[in-house]
C-alpha cells in the first residue's frame, strides 16, 4: 500500500521517500543536492554530526562531511567520490583514483598484525597492468619485512615479474643501508650480483679490489690480470710481463 505523511514524507511498498512520492530504495532522499546527518548527540561538543552529501559540488559526486553543532562543515571533504570514480581524503575534486591533501604532512600508512619474521615481508603494494594480450598480470611489486640483523628494523624489496609470471625480488635495502642488485643479504654499500655497465666515467677516492681480469671494453684478449701476490700484463692472449711478491 501507500501512505503520505505531510508533503515531503512518503512511504510506499516498504519504502520512505522523502522529497518524492516514488521512493525506488528502502530510503530515498531527493532534493538538487540532498543530504543525509548522523548525529551522535552523547558525543563532545562539534564532533557530534557527520553528513552524507551527494553533488554538493559537481552533478554525481559524494561526500562524507564531518560538522559542527551548528551544521557547519569542519571538514569539508573528509571522503569525496567523483562521478568518474576518483576518491579523494581530503580533496574535493580529486584528479586521480586516490588523491590525499590536506595541510601539513600527509601519511598513508600499512601495516600487517600478524608477528613478523626477519627478511619476510608481510605489507606488499602490488602493480598490475594488462599484458600484449589484454590480461590482467601483477608487473612489479615493492614490499617491507623486519630487518636481517635487527627484527625491530626493517628492509625493503623490490620484485618484478619475470617472462614465466613469476614474482622475483631484483633489489633489496638492508635495514643498515646496504643495497642489494641480484643480492637479498648485501653486505657492502652496493652488493651486484652479475654484470654492471658505466656509460660515463667511474671515481673511486678510496682502493679498487679486482678478484679477476681488468680488461678493455670488446677487447678480450688484452688485460691486466691480477692473484694473490702476483700480477700479469697480457696482450695476445700471451703474458709478456709479470710480476710477484
Amino acid at each position: 500500500g501507500s501512505s503520505a505523511q505531510g508533503d515531503d514524507l512518503v512511504v510506499q511498498a516498504g519504502k520512505v521517500g522523502i522529497g518524492t512520492t516514488g521512493p525506488t530504495a528502502h530510503l530515498e532522499i531527493s532534493a538538487g543536492a540532498p543530504t543525509l546527518t548522523l548525529n551522535a548527540s552523547g558525543q563532545a561538543t562539534n564532533k557530534k554530526k557527520v553528513r552524507l552529501a551527494a553533488s554538493q559540488h559537481t552533478a554525481g559526486d559524494f561526500h562524507i562531511q564531518q560538522m559542527n553543532d551548528n551544521g557547519t562543515t569542519v571538514a569539508l571533504n573528509a571522503f569525496a567520490v567523483r562521478s568518474g570514480g576518483n576518491v579523494g581524503i581530503g580533496a574535493t575534486t580529486p584528479g586521480d583514483k586516490l588523491t590525499i591533501e590536506g595541510a601539513g604532512a600527509q601519511v598513508l600508512s600499512i601495516y600487517s598484525t600478524d608477528t613478523g619474521s626477519q627478511s619476510s615481508p608481510k605489507t606488499f603494494i602490488n602493480l598490475y597492468g594488462e599484458n600484449t594480450a589484454a590480461e590482467k598480470k601483477l608487473q612489479a611489486q615493492i614490499a617491507s619485512a623486519p630487518g636481517h640483523n635487527a627484527s625491530s628494523a626493517g628492509e625493503l624489496h623490490f620484485s618484478t615479474n619475470n617472462s614465466s609470471s613469476a614474482i622475483t625480488r631484483r633489489m633489496t635495502i638492508r635495514e643498515d643501508g646496504n643495497v642489494g642488485i641480484g643480492d637479498s643479504t648485501p653486505t657492502f654499500k652496493l652488493d651486484v650480483v652479475g654484470t654492471g655497465r658505466y656509460t660515463a666515467d667511474l671515481y673511486a677516492e678510496n682502493d679498487v679490489y679486482i678478484g679477476g681480469k681488468l680488461r678493455h671494453n670488446g677487447d678480450v684478449d688484452n688485460y691486466l690480470g691480477f692473484g694473490t701476490d702476483i700480477q700479469s700484463f697480457v696482450t695476445g692472449n700471451s703474458t709478456r710481463a709479470q710480476f710477484s711478491n
